[in-house]
């Protein structure tokens, strides 16, 4: 048995989902390979990700990313206070990761991108690579100048990452500033969940109707806030079949234009995520790596709104522009429910084919299983 730990940020689902289509590549390619998971990312999501392929998942949060009170809204007050409570728990933590990785003895280790993990890795002597397409060193240095705090968070995270063997660098990165701290980068390609069922068969097992729009809502677990819910029965909209998925849908207004998908649905139809976002005409959301790198591998068009102060926001933005059919709609309109123009006029612009080969996971997967045979 080849052990291979992974560590997924718990920030979001984008870092996750990235990661088991690489474990899923690597089942394909060794089924020697045993992967082992640290991750506070909810199991629903790990076990439709996975979809059936072994993988031992332990719960773990070494890293807070930014505290949301939703998908559109930070507070980095709170994320200064989480992160100083965070660095408190640094040598505790590391301890524990370390027993850990002397009891499984793993040939590799995954980090994307919680910086604790080299610490353990350097001094049990395991090769440790980052993977992702952006750190979080770079994403707090941004903050530093309105909240001088940040830069101790800062410090610590590139240091911590210079104690990597490697970054593997995903698309939509940040430049120069997000490889800094590292010794070696490696561009990788595009990791992203492609769908293999068509667009009508999705529809219709789902009961989707065929001839109208089709609108996903995506904002991941912290759900889009506040909507006005009346503004959405306006007659413009009547056309469209709006789609959320929980545990969005907690936070969607009780509109008769709105129909929820179970995930449990989604199972039973033989469907996952991905085959929604390619059965959607439009996918309503904010950019974070995951949706973004979706809608673009299954040419999905997407209606975004702005997310806050988040570094990487422009160039996932840059990304959907350039590579995609894509649209903003100003948060102010977003929360009105003043969707309709901007959803008639992405609808008039053709879906774009995707420019990213279709085996970035399996290219990852074969650099990896190098790394562990050189080891």
């Amino acid at each position: 048995m080849i052990d291979v730990l992974f560590y997924s940020s718990s920030h979001g689902f984008g870092h996750a989902s990235r990661d088991y289509q690489v474990i899923r590549a690597l089942n394909a390619l060794d089924q020697r390979v045993r992967a082992h998971v640290r991750s506070a990312v909810a199991d629903w999501f790990s076990a439709n990700a996975l979809d059936g392929v072994p993988c031992d998942r332990s719960s773990a949060r070494l890293d807070l990313g930014i505290v949301q009170s939703d998908s559109l809204q930070q507070d980095l007050k709170k994320t200064l206070e989480a992160c100083r409570a965070n660095l408190s728990e640094r040598p505790r933590l590391i301890e524990q990761e370390v027993a850990l990785m002397h009891a499984l003895q793993p040939k590799l280790i995954v980090a994307d991108m919680p910086g604790i993990p080299f610490v353990a890795a350097r001094r049990v002597g395991i090769p440790a690579l980052a993977f992702g397409n952006f750190s979080w060193d770079w994403i707090y240095d941004a903050f530093v100048d309105a909240h001088p705090g940040f830069a101790e968070i800062r410090d610590s995270f590139s240091a911590d990452y210079a104690l990597a063997d490697g970054l593997l660098r995903l698309p939509f990165h940040g430049g120069a500033v997000s490889s800094a701290a590292f010794r070696a980068v490696e561009d990788m390609p595009l990791v992203a969940r492609e769908s293999t069922v068509s667009r009508g068969e999705t529809r219709h097992r789902l009961g989707l109707p065929s001839d109208v729009p089709v609108v996903l809502l995506s904002f991941g677990g912290l759900g889009a806030g506040a909507i006005d819910a009346a503004a959405l029965e306006v007659p413009e909209l009547r056309r469209f079949q709006f789609v959320v998925t929980p545990p969005v849908s907690s936070a969607t207004p009780h509109s008769s234009r709105f129909r929820t998908i179970e995930n449990a649905r989604l199972t039973m139809c033989g469907l996952s995520y991905p085959d929604l976002v390619h059965a959607s005409d439009v996918v309503l959301t904010k950019p974070g790596y995951g949706i973004v790198s979706e809608c673009l591998i299954n040419e999905t068009r997407v209606l975004y709104t702005s997310r806050g102060e988040f570094r990487e926001y422009p160039n996932l933005v840059e990304a959907l522009e350039r590579d995609g059919a894509a649209a903003f709609i100003p948060p102010e309109d977003f929360r009105a429910g003043h969707w309709a123009p901007y959803l008639e006029t992405l609808l008039a612009r053709p879906t774009r084919a995707c420019p990213f080969p279709r085996d970035g996971a399996a290219s990852v997967a074969r650099i990896l299983l190098d790394r562990i045979r050189k080891t």
